[in-house]
């Protein structure tokens, strides 16, 4: 059970973080600790992504990929494909496009598949992040096929859901829904209640952007904040706490929508999340303007609108332009 492991993890996590610091230093006289020590990371990087550890797993890794070159091409490949996945997390868009290209010369040396659909789905994400949408849609549709051919239903599941992404981005909201509806289904089918959170948090966003039920909109949003909570996912339990914020914002219920939404901010900056602390602001922005207190609103976009050009996010910067537009 994913919530039983990652549970024991954290309970260890003091022990397991020393013991990966004492086989970093014995990788610089022992090769075979690098190795380990490569394992080890890879081992943690889905507790790291879940858990909200970016920049220490982040960190780790590089030290692991810098002390271990003689390791096996497939096991640095997979953690440069974890380190690449980091750092898109974490917006630095240069990073994760070096990383993954250097995973990706591996991959293809190795003639690993599976990793080559991995990368193939990460660059499709880097492209997506870069405000590419053609460029981002073809990779993940050419990673879909790729998994599909090895028979890897994970992979086609979580591509859908970059897909799903790239649509909502496109206001392509029947074909979002379609994808998600099909990982909710397939999730399900699994018994893994705790994965529903994801299809149920872009089902509750495209019902919210093409203004469908409401009260269908946050019954999925909160089931979605549960399951997310319950795995211990900060982050993207703040993007759903920021969701239902805009939610309780158009029921003019100020109080609850601005308690959700500092939580959310509060999540966003403690895990370093730039791009969910952007689109934090933007919603704290429409709020004060719904409240009539313009000069805070001008404020909230003007940050915003700065912390969207840093990371290039053009998608925020629209949402900036539109509420300095209401002001």
């Amino acid at each position: 059970d994913q919530v039983e492991w990652l549970d024991r993890v954290e309970l260890e996590y003091g022990n397991l973080r020393t013991a990966l610091e004492w086989l970093l230093e014995q990788a610089v006289i022992d090769k075979k600790a690098g190795e380990q020590a490569l394992q080890f990371c890879v081992t943690l990087g889905n507790f790291w992504e879940i858990r909200g550890y970016f920049r220490e797993g982040a960190a780790f890794l590089e030290r692991a990929l810098a002390t271990s070159e003689e390791a096996s091409i497939p096991l640095r490949a997979e953690a440069l494909h974890i380190a690449g996945f980091l750092a898109l997390i974490m917006d630095d868009v240069q990073r994760a496009q070096a990383l993954l290209h250097e995973g990706q010369v591996l991959f293809r040396a190795s003639g690993d598949k599976a990793g080559m659909a991995n990368i193939l789905r990460m660059q499709g994400n880097l492209a997506h992040a870069k405000n590419n949408y053609r460029l981002g849609r073809r990779l993940l549709e050419e990673a879909l096929t790729a998994y599909q051919e090895v028979g890897n239903e994970r992979g086609v599941v979580r591509t859908r859901q970059d897909l799903a992404t790239i649509a909502i981005s496109q206001c392509n909201y029947a074909y979002a829904r379609s994808l998600m509806e099909a990982n909710l289904a397939q999730y399900r089918a699994w018994g893994e209640l705790h994965h529903v959170a994801y299809p149920l948090y872009h089902l509750a966003r495209i019902l919210f952007l093409s203004r469908g039920d409401i009260q269908q909109t946050q019954s999925f949003a909160e089931e979605s904040l549960a399951s997310f909570q319950m795995v211990g996912n900060g982050r993207l339990a703040a993007y759903t706490l920021s969701l239902l914020a805009q939610i309780h914002l158009t029921q003019a219920d100020i109080a609850i929508a601005r308690a959700q939404l500092d939580e959310a901010m509060n999540i966003f900056k403690e895990v370093g999340d730039r791009f969910g602390t952007t689109q934090a602001l933007i919603i704290a922005g429409k709020m004060v303007v719904a409240q009539g207190d313009m000069v805070t609103a001008r404020e909230a976009f003007r940050e915003a609108w700065e912390q969207a050009q840093t990371i290039g996010a053009l998608e925020l910067a629209v949402g900036c332009l539109e509420g300095a537009g209401e002001v």
